[in-house]
C-alpha cells in the first residue's frame, strides 16, 4: 500500500511501502533456497527407473541396506536441520547489515558488536556448507565405491580368464609337434581352486568348467579309456543286440588271443595297472572339494562327468553327492571314502580293481552296470536302487531270494526308471543327502 509521499526539490515522487509479516519474508526466502539447494542435489544424483520417491532417492544415495523408515527419519532430521542453519544465516546477516543504522548504539559498540556478528556469520557458513555437502559427499562415495567393486570385478574375471585359458594350454615338443602342457594345467586347476576361496560364490561355475575339462579330456582325440580284451570277448559272447553268440574258441580265433589274456585275472591286473593323467585327477579332486570350501552352498554345485574316462583315479574321498556319473569308465578307480549319495550310476563301468571301500553311496543309482566282480557290502547295496539289468556276484539273479528287495525284478525304461529312483530316494530318512562331513 501507499505509505507516504515525500517531496524533493519542489517535486513529488511517490514512495510505496509493502507491510510484510516478518516470518512471512523469512520463510518465502527459506523455502526458495531449499528448493534451489534441493533441484541441484536431485540433478546430480544418478539416474534409476526403478524405484520412485522417498526409495529412488534412498537407492539414487547407495543406501539400500537402510530401512526405509530410517532413512525417512534421517531426511527429516537432516532437512531441520539445514532449514534452521539457513535461517539463523539469513537473519544474522540482515541484522548485521542493519547494525550500522540502529540510533541506540554507540559507535564503539557498533564495531565490536559488528565483528561479533561477522565471526558467528562465518561460523554458521561453515557449518552450514558441511551439511548442504552431506549429500554430495554420499554421492562421491558411493561412486568411489562402484568404481573399487568394478575394478575388483574386473581382476576377479581376469584371474578367472588367464587359469580358462591355461585349463587348455599346450606346449610345442622338440620335433616341431604340440603336446598338452600339464603341468600349466594343473597350476591352472589350482589357481581355479584358489579362485573359489577367495569368492566362494563363484564355485558352481568353476565345477561347471572342471566338469566340461575333464569330459572333453574323455574324447577319442585325447586321453580315451582304455579297454581290455576281457571286455570285447564278453561282448561277443553274449550280445546286447540280436548278433549270434560266439563260443569261447571263436572268441580266441576273432581277437587272436589265448584265454590266459582274456580272463578274470588278466583283467584285474590290467586294471590295478592303470593310471590317470594328472591333469584329470587334479580336476576332480578339486570338484570333490568344492563342497567343502567355507562359504560355498553344496547344494549349488553341479558335479557332470557324464561318459567321463575315470580310470584308475583316485577320488580322495571326495564329496560327489548327486554327480552325474553316467557312463563313466570307472575301472581300477580308487573311489574309497567318497561320498557318492543320490549319484547317478547308470551304465557306469566298474571291474574288480574298482574300490568302493567306505564309499557311501545312499540314494544312488545302477542301472545296467556289470557289478558281478566289484568288490561291494551289502550296506551299500541296500543303499542304493536297481533293476534287473544289473549283474550281480553269485549268479544272483531277480528271481533268486538274495536280489535286493528294494529293487525292481524287471527292467525299466529310462523314463520309469527314473521315476522309480526318486520314490525310493523319497522313502530314505529326512537328511539323507545332507549329512555330509566337510573336508
Amino acid at each position: 500500500m501507499v505509505d507516504a509521499i515525500s517531496r524533493h526539490g519542489g517535486g513529488m515522487e511517490p514512495v510505496i511501502t509493502l507491510n510484510l509479516p516478518a516470518p512471512l519474508v523469512w520463510g518465502t526466502v527459506t523455502l526458495a533456497g531449499l528448493m534451489i539447494a534441493s533441484a541441484l542435489v536431485y540433478l546430480t544424483l544418478p539416474k534409476d527407473d526403478g524405484a520412485t520417491g522417498i526409495l529412488s532417492l534412498r537407492k539414487r544415495m547407495g543406501l539400500d541396506n537402510l530401512h526405509p523408515s530410517l532413512f525417512i527419519a534421517a531426511l527429516v532430521l537432516y532437512s531441520g536441520i539445514a532449514l534452521l542453519l539457513v535461517i539463523g544465516l539469513l537473519i544474522l546477516m540482515l541484522s548485521t547489515i542493519a547494525l550500522p543504522f540502529d540510533p541506540d548504539m554507540a559507535l564503539k559498540d557498533k564495531r565490536t558488536e559488528y565483528l561479533f556478528y561477522v565471526l558467528r556469520i562465518a561460523g554458521l557458513t561453515t557449518v552450514l556448507g558441511a551439511v548442504i555437502a552431506l549429500p554430495f559427499t554420499i554421492i562421491r562415495l558411493r561412486l568411489t565405491q562402484r568404481q573399487t567393486d568394478t575394478a575388483t570385478e574386473a581382476l576377479f574375471n581376469d584371474k578367472m580368464t588367464v587359469a580358462n585359458t591355461d585349463l587348455y594350454a599346450r606346449r610345442q615338443t622338440r620335433d616341431g609337434g604340440w603336446e598338452d602342457d600339464v603341468p600349466r594345467r594343473n597350476s591352472a586347476i589350482d589357481r581355479l581352486e584358489g579362485l573359489v576361496s577367495e569368492r566362494p560364490n563363484q564355485a558352481p561355475r568353476v565345477a561347471r568348467l572342471l566338469s566340461v575339462y575333464v569330459r572333453e579330456l574323455s574324447g577319442p582325440d585325447e586321453v580315451p579309456a582304455k579297454r581290455h580284451a576281457y571286455l570285447d570277448a564278453h561282448d561277443l559272447m553274449y550280445p546286447q543286440d540280436d548278433s549270434p553268440p560266439m563260443t569261447e574258441d571263436e572268441v580266441y580265433a576273432h581277437l587272436d588271443v589265448t584265454p590266459d589274456a582274456i580272463s578274470l585275472d588278466a583283467l584285474e591286473h590290467w586294471a590295478r595297472g592303470l593310471t590317470a593323467r594328472s591333469d584329470i585327477e587334479n580336476a576332480v579332486q578339486t570338484l570333490g572339494r568344492l563342497r567343502g570350501k567355507d562359504g560355498v552352498v553344496a547344494d549349488d554345485i553341479t558335479i557332470d562327468l557324464r561318459g567321463a574316462n575315470l580310470q584308475g583315479i583316485d577320488v580322495e574321498s571326495g564329496n560327489f553327492d548327486k554327480a552325474r556319473l553316467s557312463g563313466a569308465q570307472l575301472q581300477g578307480a580308487d573311489l574309497s571314502g567318497a561320498q557318492l549319495q543320490g549319484a547317478d550310476l547308470i551304465r557306469a563301468e566298474f571291474d574288480a580293481a574298482t574300490s568302493l571301500s567306505a564309499a557311501a553311496l545312499r540314494g544312488a543309482a545302477l542301472k545296467d552296470v556289470d557289478f558281478s566282480t566289484v568288490p561291494h557290502s551289502k550296506d551299500q547295496i541296500r543303499d542304493m536302487f536297481g533293476d534287473a539289468s544289473i549283474t550281480l556276484p553269485n549268479g544272483v539273479t531277480p528271481e533268486h531270494d538274495d536280489w535286493p528287495p528294494h529293487w525292481a525284478r524287471e527292467e525299466f525304461d529310462f523314463e520309469d526308471f527314473f521315476t522309480q529312483w526318486r520314490i525310493f530316494q523319497s522313502t530314505l530318512p529326512e537328511g539323507w543327502d545332507k549329512d555330509i562331513p566337510k573336508r
